[in-house]
């Protein structure tokens, strides 16, 4: 499987060595909190029997595992390259690096349902789910499979020389069809996904709790606060407290 991964000294100027010290300290601190969040997260989870056996927990579990994949196989590479200033690891290491950020990047899109299934209480079986965590998986894992094969497209340096992904430069009509496909059915598909989902929570706030969601002051569960361990955005957040004074 050829790869191109040449250090470009070029590359390097796109950023000063301040800037790259500052996104390496950057790095840092979030890899950091996110595995210190998560694994507290994942701890507590696990050590009670009555979470570990809701469906809720599972996937947020589900989530929390996928953090920590990137917190131990994507951080550290790309905060220590951007402390060196270029890719500091072999080849092999780059399309590791590559395949997991790509393959949780997909992962993430769980989240938009987590959000869904936990304001509407939609009540979820534990086969629902553990089939529902386990084709996120072989769908996130498919995508960025062809190119660590050398099958379809290829994982290279990306233009800093810091991190690696998809060889966005490659012009050659299989890789063309790849990045169409994948921005179809992965970045699209999450769109959408995220629109119906969105829009129907927020059709069901907006019917039976017209007052609170426009309200300041939402009271927050110390439940929620573990979202942003788990990547939750704003958004996301603010409905689930909407959801926790409206029990």
């Amino acid at each position: 499987m050829a790869v191109n991964t040449t250090r470009n000294p070029e590359s390097r100027l796109l950023f000063t060595r301040e800037e790259l010290l500052y996104s390496a300290i950057y790095l840092t601190v979030v890899g950091i909190l996110a595995t210190v969040g998560n694994g507290l997260f994942l701890a507590t989870i696990l050590h009670r029997k009555r979470f570990r056996r809701d469906p809720h927990m599972q996937l947020l579990m589900n989530l929390a595992a996928s953090d920590l994949l990137v917190s131990f196989l994507g951080y550290p590479f790309a905060t220590i390259s951007s402390y060196y200033g270029y890719w500091a690891f072999s080849d092999t290491l780059c399309q590791v690096y590559a395949f997991v950020s790509f393959a949780t990047s997909l992962v993430y899109f769980q989240r938009y349902y987590v959000t869904y299934v936990t304001f509407l209480e939609k009540r979820l079986s534990g086969k629902l789910v553990w089939g529902f965590i386990v084709f996120v998986w072989v769908f996130s894992v498919i995508w960025p499979l062809p190119p660590l094969l050398g099958l379809w497209s290829r994982f290279v340096q990306g233009p800093f020389s810091i991190s690696c992904s998809i060889d966005w430069h490659d012009t050659s009509f299989s890789a063309i069809i790849y990045i169409v496909a994948t921005t179809i059915f992965c970045y699209l598909f999450s769109i959408v996904l995220v629109a119906t989902l969105y829009t129907i929570v927020l059709r069901h706030v907006m019917r039976y709790h017209p007052t609170v969601i426009h309200s300041g002051g939402v009271p927050v569960r110390s439940s929620i606060c573990c979202g942003n361990c788990l990547g939750l955005k704003p958004m996301e957040l603010h409905l689930l407290k909407v959801k926790s004074v409206t029990k």
